[in-house]
Order: structure tokens, then C-alpha cells, then sequence
């Protein structure tokens, strides 16, 4: 009746103003559904929408969810940005006005942020428009699978057909965080921890949690008198589930430090700053050093990755079987030589036998835990020489001939050997030997007579070394030409010899597990037994894995070979490592 009053001006005025309230409304309408529900729509009708002067046809198609912007997974994940998109198109003779779309989650799934409607505008006769309805995943999304109901009605009621699509929703898959391995480690060698000098701590950081971790930062820290030589702070820009990385803090401590133990912490946190790790790792200033191995972690893109413990020092490195009892008639010598480049400056690294000195240090280690050695009585060579060595074997021949002949003698040499090319004599060859100078290296039978010139209970050697001329990496003299079989006596005494290879076949390294492949299968087979294994047993097992894996590995021959005393032909089998 108001209306009727008024001028024709002012009632122009006026429909224009409630149009434009209209409009405000319809901007108003994009509510959200959040996880508690979705919000009531309210549809008015305002005089404003212009009467249909031929019908409209509104048709939906091409619908579907989109996560481009997500995991690409075609499910709406907690923490993720999807759309909701479809075509109408006006297929009548007549415009279409105030077109809205109303959506409802019939599931009203937790979690979801949904817009109850979507303002979608007016559509001319023949004319179409894409549409993109955002939708997203809250962190307290619930696995489901949300079912939407979208309802397009239209101004003058020409509302199209009812659509309804369902996709899958997943909940947060939260990252976490384990450290699966560290070693304290010398850069260039083992040996005692020494103030001043770099020392190298590498940790494996393992994400074994559900989902990815992003923006991760890991943090090395120092107590007082400890410095760091590198950086502090690493960043990983993902880490995906199930995913490893290795990292190398390098650090070192002045001489003002005098704390046992040296601890460094380490703090990692991701971009979410809600799935974190703390913990600290401590090395002892009475602690031996390893050589720091190579570990190659290479990460995957895939959905999922396949993961299998990667570890920083090899199984038979750790969990060693040991043994209650310190046998005082038990010795060892242990010689481990790897690095021949650095005592003769005209050879290459290359040259080096790589994981000698690990071979060397773990045997000890068995020798001390395992075979009741102790260890005042194990002599252990790190790149022996020839004097230290001779030495060395000297001192053992005088500990058999002035005891009671009840001694149990352990041999073990990893490193380079060598035959004379006219004798075919096997040689033992001292870091600071030149190969072309044989004869200054050490006889490996000179070696068997010095143990068994007087009565032993038993002697046992273990050589990780080939005497064909070949080597682990490179030859000592790249230049001989066609390998030499060596030649190998009888042996009289109480003694047997395991030798890595036979004839004129290498001596190959295991580089997995950071050792020779000889030393490892040996060290395996006693390991699993816990100690308790007879020699006739570790023999065969030795023996069948060192000649199937280096074919399988290396793709080369390698037979493990033994001589034994005729004194003991009969009985060497039944010798245990523990008594």
C-alpha cells in the first residue's frame, strides 16, 4: 500500500534499494558447516528478481572433488584445502535469477568445513559457468565418508534437478619422530677420544608415524667446552612416513673440559610444532671411536615406502654374545691394516683396504666378550708396521715357551697380502712395506712356525686377506699382471688356519655391513650361536655364505679355505670358541 502512495520516482528508488539489500543477502548466504552441524538456509523471496519472460532450464554436469591443491589423493584429508566443482548451464529460452546452491552433509561428518550455500548469480539463456565450492578438512577431521546433498534452486523457480556426491574423508595421519641409530666417530680413524681433535656424531632420524612431516629442523646442542666444527641447525623440507635420513654433527672439546662423558643433545620439531623429539646422546672420553662408515639413505616418492632398518654400524657390530668367564690362558693378536696410503706417499687411497680397521676392532671385541679373552692380554694393531708386528709375534712365541703348553692362541690380520711371484711364498704386508719389496714383508709361514715352535693347547688363525695379488679395491701393484696361486705347507702343531680365499681369487669387502666378507660371515655364524658353536660348524657356514654371497654380491668367486695341523686333523672340528 506504501508503495502505491509514492511517486513512480521514488518507487523506482525504492525497488532498487530492496534489490540491493537482496544482493547483500545472497553474499551473506556462503555460511560454513563446521564440524557441530550445518547452519539452517533461509530462502526469501523479494520482489526484486524480474519476472521470467520465457522459462528457464538449469542443468548440472561435470561434478566432481578436486584436492590438486592436497595430497592428490581424491580424499579430503585432515589439514587440506578441496573443491567441490560442477557445470550448470541455462539450456531455456528464459535468464535464470539469484541462482543458489544449497548443500547439506546428510552424514554431518566431524570435521568438515562446509558452506551451507553458494551464491552462484544469474545466468542468461544459453549461458554456463563452472563453479568451485571450497571445501576443507579441520584437524579433528573423522575418517568417513561425507555424503552432500546440493540443492540449486533458482529466483523464479526453475530450480535444476538435485545432485549428490560422496568422497572419502581421513583423519590427521600424525608424523613421529625416533632416532634408530647413532655412532660417535673419528673422521680419518678409530682411536681414544683427544681433545681438540674433531670427533663426528651421525644419527639415522627415522619418521615413523602415519604422515608426512614437513619444514623439519634438527638441532645439535653443546654442553660448556664442547664447540661445534659444523652447523647446528638442518633443515628437511619433508620427511615422508617411514622415511629415514642420516645426519653428521661434527663437533670437539678444548682442554678445559673434564666431564666423563661428553653429552650432545638433540632437538627436532616440524612446521605444525606439535610432533617433536628431544633426547641426548653421550659418548664417554674413555670410549674408542670407530672410523666413520658410509651410509647411503636415499628417500623415495612413493605412496609408501618400503623401510628396513638402516643401521649405522653392522648387526654383528652390536648385541655380542658374552661370556662370564675370563679365561687367563687365552691370548690374542689382532692386527687390522687398512691404510697403507698415508705411511707410502706414492700410493692412492685406492689403494687402502677398506673396513680392515673394523674388522680388526670388532674381532677384539669377540675376543674380549665372547671368547673370554682378557683384555690385558690381547694385543691389538691399528695399522700395523712391519717392526710392531714382528714385535708383537715375538712376544706371543715367548709367552708359549715359557708356559705350560696350556695356552689358546687367536691370530687375526685383515689388510693386504702378497706371494713372491718366483716361491709362491704367501706374505703378510705391513702398512709401511712396499709391495715391490716382498721380501721386507712378513712370511705368512714364519707366522705359523713362530706359534707352534712350542706346545700349545691350540692356536687359531683367521686371515682376511687374499695372497693371489688381488685386493678389496685396488692391488697394491696394479702392474703384475696374472695372479699368483700361492703355495701353503702342511702345518704341524695344535693349530688351525681360516683363510678368506683360495687360489687366485680376492678377498671381497661386504660394503653393507662395513666389513670383509670373510670376517663378517665368521662373526655372523658366532653370533647367532650365541658363542657356542663348535669350529667344524662356523666352518661350514662360513664357507657355503662367503661362496654364495660373493657370487650373489660381487659377482665373483670367493671360497674360504683352511689347513690344519696334523696333529689335530681329527679333533679340530670339535674346538668351541667358549669352553
Amino acid at each position: 500500500m506504501v508503495l502505491k502512495l509514492l511517486s513512480p520516482h521514488y518507487r523506482n528508488k525504492l525497488n532498487y534499494m530492496k534489490h540491493i539489500f537482496y544482493l547483500l543477502y545472497l553474499l551473506s548466504a556462503n555460511t560454513l558447516i563446521a564440524q557441530t552441524g550445518t547452519s539452517k538456509f533461509r530462502h526469501v523471496t523479494l520482489n526484486a528478481i524480474p519476472k521470467p519472460k520465457a522459462p528457464a532450464n538449469l542443468i548440472i554436469s561435470d561434478v566432481s572433488f578436486n584436492d590438486d591443491g592436497g595430497n592428490k589423493n581424491k580424499i579430503l584429508d585432515a589439514e587440506e584445502k578441496a573443491e567441490i566443482r560442477f557445470t550448470i548451464e541455462n539450456k531455456g529460452q528464459g535468464d535464470a535469477y539469484a541462482i543458489i546452491a544449497q548443500i547439506e552433509d546428510g552424514k554431518k561428518v566431524k570435521g568438515t568445513q562446509i558452506p551451507s550455500a553458494y551464491t552462484i548469480g544469474d545466468l542468461q539463456a544459453g549461458a554456463k559457468k563452472n563453479i568451485i565450492i571450497p571445501i576443507s578438512g579441520l584437524e579433528e577431521l573423522e575418517t568417513s565418508s561425507p555424503d552432500l546433498y546440493i540443492k540449486v534452486v533458482e529466483g523464479n523457480k526453475f530450480d535444476a534437478d538435485p545432485l549428490s556426491i560422496s568422497f572419502k574423508s581421513q583423519e590427521l595421519k600424525k608424523p613421529s619422530f625416533k632416532i634408530d641409530d647413532y655412532v660417535f666417530a673419528n673422521k680419518d680413524q678409530e682411536g681414544k677420544i683427544t681433545k681438540g681433535k674433531v670427533i663426528q656424531l651421525s644419527i639415522v632420524l627415522h619418521n615413523t608415524g602415519e604422515g608426512d612431516a614437513k619444514n623439519i629442523n634438527i638441532n645439535f646442542g653443546n654442553p660448556n667446552n664442547i664447540f661445534p666444527a659444523s652447523e647446528t641447525n638442518f633443515t628437511i623440507p619433508i620427511l615422508k612416513a617411514n622415511e629415514v635420513r642420516k645426519l653428521d654433527y661434527e663437533f670437539f672439546a678444548n682442554k678445559q673440559y673434564n666431564d666423563v662423558e661428553i653429552p650432545i643433545s638433540i632437538k627436532v620439531t616440524e612446521s605444525m610444532q606439535r610432533y617433536s623429539l628431544n633426547e641426548t646422546k653421550s659418548i664417554s672420553l674413555e670410549s674408542t671411536l670407530a672410523k666413520a662408515q658410509r651410509v647411503d639413505v636415499i628417500g623415495k616418492e612413493e605412496e609408501k615406502i618400503a623401510y628396513t632398518n638402516i643401521s649405522l654400524i653392522s648387526d654383528v657390530d652390536r648385541n655380542i654374545p658374552e661370556s662370564k668367564i675370563k679365561y687367563e690362558n687365552k691370548f690374542a693378536l689382532i692386527i687390522g691394516n687398512e691404510d697403507y696410503s698415508s705411511y707410502q706417499t706414492d700410493l692412492s687411497k685406492e689403494v687402502n683396504v677398506e673396513f680392515a680397521l673394523n674388522d680388526a676392532k670388532v674381532f677384539r671385541d669377540y675376543c674380549e666378550k665372547t671368547f673370554g679373552v682378557p683384555s690385558i692380554n690381547i694385543t691389538y694393531i691399528p695399522n700395523g708396521t712391519y717392526g710392531k708386528i714382528k714385535q708383537a709375534v715375538e712376544k706371543i712365541n715367548k709367552l708359549i715357551k715359557n708356559s705350560q703348553g696350556n695356552l689358546d692362541i687367536f691370530f687375526y690380520y685383515a689388510g693386504h697380502g702378497l706371494p713372491d711371484e718366483q716361491t709362491k711364498e704367501p706374505y703378510i704386508i705391513p702398512v709401511d712395506v712396499s709391495a715391490s719389496n716382498i721380501e721386507n714383508g712378513i712370511k705368512l709361514k714364519d707366522i705359523y712356525t713362530s706359534l707352534t715352535e712350542f706346545p700349545t693347547h691350540s692356536v687359531t688363525l683367521f686371515v682376511d686377506a687374499c695372497f693371489s695379488g688381488g685386493a678389496r679395491n685396488q692391488e697394491l701393484v696394479m702392474a703384475r699382471g696374472v695372479k699368483v696361486v700361492p703355495k701353503y705347507d702342511l702345518l704341524k702343531g695344535n693349530i688351525v688356519s681360516f683363510s678368506a680365499s683360495s687360489g687366485n681369487q680376492s678377498s671381497y669387502a661386504y660394503t653393507s655391513k662395513n666389513h670383509g666378507m670373510f670376517t663378517y660371515f665368521l662373526l655372523k655364524s658366532i653370533q647367532e650361536a650365541n658363542g657356542d658353536i663348535t669350529y667344524g660348524d662356523m666352518w661350514e657356514k662360513v664357507k657355503n655364505k662367503v661362496s654364495f654371497e660373493s657370487v650373489k654380491i660381487n659377482s665373483k668367486e670367493q671360497n674360504p679355505q683352511k689347513n690344519v695341523g696334523v696333529e689335530v686333523e681329527k679333533e679340530w672340528s670339535k674346538w668351541k670358541f667358549k669352553q
